[in-house]
């Protein structure tokens, strides 16, 4: 049996169009004011550091959990038409960021999925 949960969390510095993902039960919320994680066992929300070469505030990139890391790639910037290129992975046992590739094209208000084989 499929048992499905709708639920909507409301923090500060997130609306209705914050990507998340989730990694090992943490739900990460990517919003105006940084990335967040929820724990939903406990209903914790906390600050996680901000990447530390971020040119702009940006706001929707695309996240998605892969092999232990948070990755933010994309999203709108400053000026908010102008698309970014960046992406970042945030690991969370080290609580440390690190730069990832640039993507071949801007992107903002998109999906992202893994295709594993």
């Amino acid at each position: 049996m499929l048992t499905v949960r709708c639920w909507f969390l409301c923090a500060e510095g997130f609306d209705v169009y914050s990507p998340a993902c989730t990694l090992d039960g943490i739900v990460y919320f990517f919003g105006t004011s940084g990335l967040h994680s929820f724990e939903p066992a406990t209903g914790a929300w906390e600050a996680l550091p901000s990447p530390p070469d971020l040119e702009a505030t940006i706001s929707a990139p695309a996240v998605a959990a892969h092999k232990g890391r948070v990755w933010v790639m994309g999203g709108t910037g400053a000026p908010p038409e102008q698309n970014q290129t960046g992406s970042f992975a945030y690991e969370p046992r080290g609580r440390v960021w690190s730069r990832g590739p640039e993507l071949p094209a801007s992107l903002a208000w998109c999906a992202i999925t893994l295709l594993l084989s």
